[in-house]
């Protein structure tokens, strides 16, 4: 009986001295992590006013700026166009957003103006600026406009006459179609005039 008793006090002895031990391992390993912890936040602490600032906030970066979007309707008021195709028009409008603008008129005969523009460094003005620089491009090419122009011409039976003109040149790409019923010198000259405008203000 005496040995029964003796041996349950070692074996509980010996749990409690493994708990004891398991328990103290325990708090050591917290008490490293909590000072790896500490030393961890002093030394960044200490470091943070060497760290530079993220490559986001250098906005100086020529290739973190985002190609800027051409205003159309901004590059010619509506009395220019007026004074240049010969007949009044309607304030400019865009049709599918900033990059194009259209000046309508009131009487089928008049000649109506459409504008394009893509600034330089964009997709669009890449790609058309590359097709209008090949040498089998139908048209008639402009001297003086730009640094590539090419006109076209086209009657639409007895509606109407149709020009345009696409140029480019170092701040981008422009098309104007005019509309009317003015032969083909005039609506080339009118949309001469109405390109070496928008191309300085491009």
């Amino acid at each position: 009986m005496i040995g029964t008793i003796l041996s349950s006090w070692r074996i509980s002895a010996e749990n409690w001295q493994s708990r004891a031990y398991h328990h103290c391992r325990v708090r050591t390993r917290v008490s490293i992590s909590v000072v790896y912890a500490v030393l961890t936040v002093v030394f960044l602490s200490g470091c943070s006013g060497q760290r530079s600032k993220p490559q986001y906030a250098n906005t100086n970066d020529p290739a973190a700026k985002e190609t800027r979007s051409a205003d159309a309707c901004s590059l010619l008021t509506e009395r220019e166009v007026a004074d240049i195709v010969g007949n009044t028009v309607n304030k400019g409008r865009n049709f599918t957003g900033t990059e194009d603008c259209k000046w309508d008129t009131e009487e089928p005969e008049n000649v109506d103006v459409l504008l394009i523009v893509h600034a330089a460094g964009s997709i669009r003005e890449q790609v058309l600026c590359a097709d209008l620089g090949k040498a089998d491009n139908s048209g008639q090419r402009v001297a003086g406009t730009g640094d590539i122009a090419v006109w076209k011409f086209s009657k639409e039976g007895s509606l109407f006459n149709s020009g345009d003109l696409e140029v480019c040149g170092p701040k981008g790409f422009l098309s104007l179609t005019l509309q009317g019923k003015q032969d083909e010198s005039t609506l080339k000259q009118a949309a001469i005039s109405l390109a070496t405008r928008a191309i300085e203000r491009l």
